[in-house]
């Protein structure tokens, strides 16, 4: 995610990188915990997967934008927080919601299929990294978020819609 290029001109030298990622690793665990909460009090699986992302991708959009350090490194420690919500949530949607004959399997197609997205989309923002910038990257990758992921889903629920699966 090219945090270590984006932050380290705001720092005194290399060695604060690590302060840095013990942040990143402190938001993501407060993220999995809160995950345990935030599943009991959200019902709407879509809208919960819809928000997830959109928080996730107006974040990182604003931690590009942001010209202050403290300001950009706090929305991208809040990026991290709610990607942290995530994956522990998604395991529980899962386990509650497929027959447990067809769980491995599903979960490890959920599995394959976000490694894979996170692959192509680490490529395509590196090399917008490498021809723009961190943060045009960044912004860029927020940005394709926020647009697509309602667009896909709203799609999706037509489609399924029209085989007759939801009313």
């Amino acid at each position: 995610m090219y945090w270590q290029p984006r932050y380290r001109p705001f720092l005194p030298g290399n060695q604060y990188l690590g302060f840095v990622w013990v942040g990143i690793t402190l938001f993501i665990m407060l993220g999995n915990e809160l995950a345990g909460k935030f599943k009991t009090r959200a019902s709407n699986i879509g809208r919960v997967y819809l928000a997830i992302g959109c928080v996730v991708g107006w974040l990182i959009i604003f931690a590009g934008v942001a010209s202050s350090f403290v300001v950009s490194l706090g929305c991208f420690y809040l990026h991290e927080l709610v990607r942290g919500v995530y994956r522990p949530y998604t395991n529980a949607v899962l386990q509650e919601n497929i027959p447990s004959d067809k769980r491995a399997i599903i979960d490890s197609a959920v599995s394959m299929a976000s490694a894979g997205a996170a692959g192509l989309g680490l490529f395509l923002s590196g090399w917008i990294a490498n021809s723009l910038s961190i943060q045009t990257a960044w912004i860029l990758s927020g940005a394709a978020i926020v647009i697509f992921l309602p667009l896909v889903m709203f799609l999706s629920k037509l489609k399924l819609r029209s085989q007759g699966s939801i009313q």
